[in-house]
């Protein structure tokens, strides 16, 4: 095992964690909260699906 594939898994491995910490820090009150202002859905969507790829793809031709 090289030294990129446990590079890819260690990274993929803090991502997870790191993800389910904050999931586990919210309640459900203030999330169902969050998911009823549509204003917060689109910025997330936009941000997620189109401006969060295109930054990343940009800084890969740079």
């Amino acid at each position: 095992m090289t030294v990129e594939e446990v590079f890819k898994i260690v990274v993929m491995i803090f991502t997870v964690s790191n993800l389910a910490a904050m999931g586990l820090e919210i309640n459900k009150d203030e999330a169902l909260k969050a998911l009823k202002n549509p204003r917060f859905i689109i910025l997330i969507l936009v941000w997620g699906w189109i401006a969060g790829p295109a930054i990343a793809y940009g800084l890969t031709k740079v």
